[in-house]
Parts: structure tokens; sequence; C-alpha cells
């Protein structure tokens, strides 16, 4: 086996197989990854930890066909400290050469015949997004995605038709984030779309250099999913839980309604978390037409920021509602734009807020005991 390839293109896909597999494991073969020529222009690279599997094509210049089983840390290193744009890979008694103009290495490699199979679709069913809004449409999900390891069952993203509109939704129990996509942002060949994703694939996808029209292409079964995206394939099975009915806790009505200058709000919130305490709160008080902002800390000291929201409803008396800071803040971070539109209930009952002229993206917050 002998093949020229580029630095650049080979070290992408080292990168991902060893996100992927590379991990220390009980099993030596998942420390590894499987290289081979096909069609005589490419060469195909393989990488699994058994929960997902990886599979990418890359052009190549193949003077001899072959494959070899291959310690993915050592090659991923390597090559991203290779200073030369063309690499000529070579095999030779099961060992890797890699020839540089000045310079020669020799890594030790291994026989594919234990490498296990990475499974693939029927590829029947799709849905079918551009890079580019599916990228967007999950960075607005990730701050609720990231802390969903607090509760493994709902460690995921969930995706569904209604309506010829696509939902995205993720939650950890104390926030929800749902993004809507509309009937021309995505295709389908299926009526029914049902799909309960691990986070880990997610972030993969998201993670991948790709250019922000090209497709990302789910391809669906009952029990797993396989991404596409260019020349890379990621599958993983699909979390095999029936995904909590959310849609019960969306508030249809709000006792206060405000809308609010997002730096004005900003602003606020990091100053005021300089003195939050243990539990990280921040305390809300309207006061005819200002809302107070209110942090404590009894080693520190206390912070009051007055901002002047428009009150569209204030049907409460004495308002007093309190939150975490930092879900507060990643809220305001998915919602940026020059005003945001918040809507509060009782302290013990949901709040929301959203870009007042986009409908497409909400986040929900429960408040802490104040």
């Amino acid at each position: 086996m002998e093949f020229i390839v580029l630095k650049e293109k080979i070290k992408n896909a080292l990168n991902i197989a060893e996100r992927v597999g590379g991990k220390k494991s009980s099993l030596n073969i998942l420390d590894k990854f499987l290289i081979k020529t096909i069609d005589k222009k490419y060469i195909e690279l393989k990488a699994t930890d058994l929960e997902i599997g990886y599979t990418t094509k890359i052009p190549a210049q193949i003077e001899e066909e072959g494959e070899i089983v291959l310690p993915i840390k050592t090659v991923s290193e390597f090559v991203n400290k290779f200073q030369e744009e063309v690499i000529r890979f070579k095999i030779k008694d099961t060992k890797l050469e890699i020839i540089g103009k000045n310079s020669y290495s020799l890594i030790p490699g291994s026989s594919t015949e234990d490498f296990p199979i990475i499974p693939v679709t029927e590829r029947k069913n799709n849905l079918i997004i551009k890079f580019k809004i599916f990228q967007e449409s999950i960075e607005k999900l990730l701050p609720v995605l990231k802390s969903s390891e607090l509760k493994p069952e709902l460690n995921g993203v969930y995706i569904y038709l209604q309506d010829n509109e696509l939902k995205l939704v993720t939650t950890d129990s104390f926030r929800l984030a749902e993004k809507t996509l509309n009937k021309n942002q995505f295709k389908t060949n299926s009526e029914k779309i049902n799909l309960y994703i691990p986070k880990r694939i997610i972030q993969e996808v998201v993670n991948l250099k790709a250019l922000p029209e090209s497709d990302v292409i789910l391809w669906f079964e009952e029990n797993q999913i396989e991404f596409e995206v260019e020349d890379n394939f990621l599958i993983t099975r699909l979390i095999n839980l029936e995904y909590p009915r959310y849609q019960d806790i969306i508030p249809q009505d709000f006792k206060v309604e405000i809308i609010v200058k997002y730096k004005d709000l900003l602003e606020a919130l990091n100053l005021s978390k300089v003195f939050t305490s243990k539990i990280n709160e921040i305390v809300f008080v309207l006061n005819e037409d200002k809302l107070e902002c209110l942090t404590k800390n009894e080693l520190i000291g206390e912070n009051k920021v007055i901002l002047e929201p428009k009150i569209l409803k204030n049907n409460l008396n004495g308002f007093k509602i309190g939150f975490n800071i930092d879900f507060l803040l990643d809220g305001l971070e998915a919602n940026e734009n020059e005003e945001l539109w918040i809507g509060f209930n009782e302290s013990d009952q949901p709040s929301l807020i959203k870009n007042p002229k986009d409908d497409s993206f909400f986040y929900i917050l429960m408040p802490v005991y104040v």
C-alpha cells in the first residue's frame, strides 16, 4: 500500500477520528483507525468507539492498494506537526512509513481482521438541512445541551416534524430551548420524523469543517441515525426513550410582559454576577416602570442595577422573581438581538425569553426560590 495525500485533508479526518475513537479502552483496537485504498483514487478512513462510527474518504494519488490499522493518537499528532503540504504514506511489513522531503518516520501497524464493522443505514428515509442552518440552529440549543449531562435521559436533541415545520428541542429540566425551521429550510422524503439524537454525535457534526452551503443529510431508521456531510459519515444509535411532552409546560399567557434592550440587560447581568452568592441567583423586582436587578453576597457586598424596560403588561402586585444568573445569561446569548421580549409569571412557573420579531426560537427558564 502506498499513496500520496494533501496534509490538510488527512489532518482534518484524523482529528475527527481521534475525537470519535482514540480513547483509552479495554479494547485496544478502539485506540486505532483503519485506512485503506478504494477505487484507485481515494483512501477511506474509519474509526469507532462502538458508540459512534466515523467513515470518510479522501482524494489521494494511489500508487499501491492495501489496508492497515494504525494508532490514532500517534498518527494524528505526527500529521498535525508535519510541516510539508503533501505526505507520502507507505505500508511495509505492517509498518507505516511516512516520507517527507527531509524526514522519514516508521509507525507500527496491525492487521485489519479485528477492526469492528461500522454499520450503515439503508439510506432510505432522509432529512436534509444546509450546514449553516443546522449549525446555527444547534448553537442556539448548545447552552442547554451542555448541562443536560445532569440528567442522562435528557442528554440529546429531539427533532420532529409538525405541520410542515421542523422542531429542534433540548432541555435539562431547569430550562428548555426550541428552534423551528420552516418548510423552506429543510427537505425530507418522510411524512413522519421523530428522532431523539444523542448529544455527542450532534456536537461532532456541528464541529465539522464543511462549506456553509453543504447539505447535512440525516439518514434515519427506527433505531439508528447516520449523518452525511460532504464525504464524512457519522453513525450512532438513537436514544430509545420517549421524549417528555414538553409542550404542556410552555406558558401560553404571562402576568408580566416586558421588552428590554439586549445590551442593557446583558451589561446589568455581567455586573451583577460579581456579587452573586453560592447559589448564583439574581432577583428582579418591578417597581412601577423600573426593573431592579439585585444580587447579594454576604462576603463581598451587594449590587443593584436599575433598568427601564417597556412594560407591556403587569398584572402582579409587588412582582419579585429570581433566576440562576448563568442560565439567564445563556438565554440572552441564544436570543442575541437589539431587543428582547420576556414574559414572567408567578415565582413557581416558567418564564420565556425570545426575540420580539422572530418566533422561530424561544428559551424557557424556571425561576429559583427567593
